[in-house]
C-alpha cells in the first residue's frame, strides 16, 4: 500500500502543546557545544507525493507572477528550471504534476523531522523554512564519533526521501550559515570559525535582499569583507541586528534559541494512494504509523494504554478502532498484533481513503526486570505474558467476552461478584479468611441426605464450617444458610450449604479446582 502524504497533526483542541523552551546558547558556557545544521533544499518538493520517474514541480506567486520555484530530478531531466511559467512548464512536460507550494505541509514535515532527530540529541531547534539544528556534542561518544553520526543522519534522511545539506560548527548560527553556503563543512574548534566563515558568499546568508544589495554596491561580496569593517559604521549602515548576528556566529555573545518540544499526545494522518478494502494491505499501510508512534514514545520515555485508529471513507463515517491496554505499552509490534484481532471483526462500509492515528494520555513507562530463573515457555520460547494474552483475547473476542471478577458489597454468593477490568497480578480477590470456589453453579443442586447427612455417591465429609449467611431481606431475595467445605469419595472439594428454615435440605453450590 503506497502512502500519498504523511503529516504530523499539530495540536487540536484536545491536544495540549507545551510552549517551546528557550535556552541561552553560548560558546563561553561551561559545557562546550557543537551544532549540526540540517538543511533540506528540496523540502517544498519532497512534501508532495510522486511516483518513481514522475515529473513534479512546485509553483508559487511572487512579484513577477506565478512561476516554477522547485523541480524534482525527473522534471529537471525534462528541461524544467525555476522561473518558468506554468504554461511553459506544461509544454516541456505535458504529464507534469504542478502543485502550489504549501508552507503548512513544510512546517508539518519539519515538526515530524524534529521528533525523528530527538533520537540523536535532546536539544533540537527548528529553523524554518527548511532547516533543523542539533546540538550533538554530548552525542558523539554515544554514536561513535562525528563521522559515524554524520553517516547515520545522511542514510536515515535518504531513506525518508529527503536530500540534505549538513554542516558542523561550535555555534548554531555558524553551522546554519555553513549548511547554506558551504555544505559539508566540519568546524569543531571555535578559533577556526573566523577563517572559515570569511569565505562565505553574502548571497547565501539568507539576509534581506536590500541588505545584500547595499553591501554589493559597497563592493562587499564575502562575509570576511564585513568582518573587516568598523563595527560602529557597520551597525549604523546595516542595523545593529546584522552586527549581533555576526557576533553570535563567532561565539562572541550568547544566543537565545527556542528548543523543540514534542506535542503532549501523538497524532498522525496518512492519505492512501488508492482506495482500499483489503485488510492485509491496510495492515501493511498502518504498520509505519505504529513505528512512528513507538519512536515518539521512546523519545518521551512514556507509554500509553489507549490508541485510536480511524479508517476514513469517502462518503461513509469513519470506522474507528480503539486499542486498550491493561498497562502502559509502547511497542509497535504489540499494537499491530492487537489491531489484527480487531480487523478480523470490523465491517468496512466502503473503501478506506485515509488513516488517522491518535494516542491516549501519556503515562510514565516503568522498567520491570524479568525473572532470571523463569523457564522458557512453549511456542519456541515466545510465550505471552498474562497481560498480553488478555489483550489479544479481548481484541479477537471483544471487551465483554473477556473480563475480570471483583467483589461487591453483598453477602449472598451469587450476588457478591461483578465484572471488572482484567487484572494480571497474583492478588486474591477474596479476603484471606474466606474460602470461596472459583466455579459457582448457576443454580444450587439439591443433594440426597441420609440420617441428616449430605450424600453424593457416598457420604460427604465435612471439612470446615459452618459459615452462616443471612442477608437480602431488603429486596425480597433473602437467604438464611449455613455453608460448609466438604469432600466427596473422589477427593473433590465442594462448597455446600443447608437451609436453616423450612425443609432444611442440603445443596451443592460450588466446586473447587
Amino acid at each position: 500500500m503506497a502512502v500519498r502524504q504523511q503529516s504530523l497533526i499539530l495540536p487540536e483542541q484536545e491536544v495540549y502543546q507545551p510552549p517551546n523552551s528557550t535556552v541561552l546558547l553560548s560558546q563561553h558556557a561551561r559545557r562546550p557545544q557543537l551544532w549540526l545544521a540540517l538543511r533540506l533544499p528540496q523540502l517544498p518538493v519532497e512534501v508532495f507525493p510522486a511516483t518513481d520517474g514522475q515529473a513534479l514541480a512546485v509553483v508559487a506567486t511572487s512579484t513577477g507572477g506565478r512561476s516554477v520555484q522547485f523541480c524534482n530530478p525527473a522534471a529537471r531531466r525534462l528541461g524544467l528550471r525555476p522561473g518558468l511559467t506554468p504554461g511553459a512548464a506544461f509544454v516541456l512536460a505535458p504529464n507534469l504534476h504542478l502543485p502550489e507550494r504549501s508552507p503548512w505541509r513544510e512546517q508539518q514535515v519539519l515538526q515530524r523531522l524534529a521528533g525523528w532527530a530527538s533520537q540523536y540529541t535532546s536539544l533540537v531547534s527548528l529553523e524554518p523554512p527548511d532547516g533543523l539544528l542539533l546540538e550533538i556534542h554530548g552525542s558523539l561518544r554515544l554514536f561513535g564519533g562525528l563521522s559515524r553520526l554524520w553517516q547515520l543522519l545522511e542514510q536515515d534522511l535518504a531513506s525518508r526521501g529527503h536530500r540534505v545539506e549538513m554542516a558542523v560548527a561550535p555555534t548554531a548560527q555558524a553551522a546554519l550559515w555553513l549548511a547554506r553556503g558551504a555544505p559539508g563543512s566540519q568546524v569543531e574548534k571555535a578559533h577556526l570559525l573566523t577563517s572559515v566563515l570569511s569565505r562565505l558568499s553574502l548571497q547565501r546568508l539568507n539576509w534581506p535582499k536590500r541588505v545584500v544589495k547595499t553591501l554589493d554596491e559597497m563592493g562587499l561580496r564575502q562575509l570576511g569583507d564585513c568582518l573587516r569593517l568598523p563595527r560602529e559604521g557597520f551597525a549604523r549602515r546595516l542595523g545593529a541586528e546584522r552586527l549581533a548576528e555576526l557576533d553570535r556566529a563567532l561565539g562572541r555573545i550568547p544566543e537565545a534559541r527556542s528548543t523543540w518540544v514534542p506535542p503532549s499526545r501523538f497524532s498522525l494522518s496518512v492519505d492512501l494512494n488508492t482506495e482500499c478494502m483489503d485488510r492485509e494491505r491496510l495492515m501493511r499501510a498502518i504498520r509505519p504509523l505504529f513505528e512512528q508512534l513507538q519512536r515518539y514514545l521512546v523519545v518521551r520515555q512514556s507509554g500509553i494504554q489507549l490508541v485510536e485508529l480511524k479508517l476514513c471513507h469517502l462518503r461513509a463515517p469513519a470506522s474507528t478502532v480503539v486499542l486498550r491496554l491493561l498497562s502502559p505499552g509502547y511497542q509497535a509490534e504489540h499494537f499491530h498484533a492487537l489491531l489484527g484481532g480487531h480487523m478480523e471483526r470490523i465491517a468496512l462500509p466502503e473503501p478506506v481513503v485515509s488513516l488517522v492515528l491518535r494516542s491516549g494520555r501519556l503515562q510514565p513507562l516503568a522498567a520491570v526486570s524479568g525473572d532470571l530463573l523463569a523457564s522458557r515457555q512453549s511456542m519456541g520460547g515466545r510465550g505471552l505474558s498474562a497481560g498480553r494474552l488478555v489483550e489479544c483475547l479481548r481484541a479477537r473476542l471483544g471487551r465483554r467476552a473477556v473480563y475480570g471478577v471483583g467483589l461487591q458489597q453483598d453477602y449472598r454468593p451469587d450476588r457478591a461478584w461483578r465484572r471488572v477490568e482484567p487484572v494480571t497480578t497474583q492478588e486474591s480477590g477474596y479476603p484471606a479468611q474466606l474460602c470461596r470456589p472459583l466455579w459457582l453453579l448457576e443454580s444450587p443442586i439439591p443433594l440426597r441426605q441420609q440420617l441428616g447427612w449430605p450424600w453424593q455417591e457416598g457420604r460427604l465429609r465435612i471439612q470446615a464450617g459452618p459459615e452462616r449467611i443471612e442477608s437480602g431481606w431488603w429486596d425480597d431475595a433473602d437467604i438464611s444458610r449455613d455453608y460448609y467445605l466438604a469432600r466427596n469419595a473422589y477427593q473433590q472439594w465442594l462448597w455446600i450449604y443447608r437451609e436453616r428454615q423450612g425443609t432444611r435440605r442440603w445443596y451443592l453450590h460450588g466446586l473447587f479446582a
